[in-house]
């Protein structure tokens, strides 16, 4: 389990460095570490969760979790321009997962 707090298009960056073409992930797992994870190593839940143990970590970065997700906080606003718009899409995927499962 981690938590997403950055990306780029590119993983070219990461130490160790990422092969291929795909973009790479800044997260915090569970352990409190920051990795950078590539596209291809990241599997999305299916049913949003509350992290409370790594909350204080990210408490710079987010304001607060919405039942989805967490809220970015101004300055990452900034900083990812276009997330509100990947959020709300995350979003009607998982209502549509969630309520075909629901009627399966």
């Amino acid at each position: 389990m981690c938590i997403i707090v950055g990306w780029e298009e590119d993983c070219s960056k990461a130490v160790p460095p990422i092969e291929g073409v795909q973009p790479c992930y800044r997260v915090i797992a569970g352990d409190q570490s920051i990795r950078y994870v590539a596209q291809a190593h990241l599997k999305p839940v299916t049913t949003p969760f509350r992290i409370p143990s790594l909350e204080e970590d990210i408490s710079t970065d987010f304001t607060h979790f919405d039942g989805y997700t967490y809220v970015l906080n101004e300055m990452k606003k900034i900083e990812y321009p276009d997330e509100e718009k990947v959020v709300e899409s995350y979003k009607g995927i998982l209502v549509k997962a969630n309520v075909g499962d629901a009627y399966g």
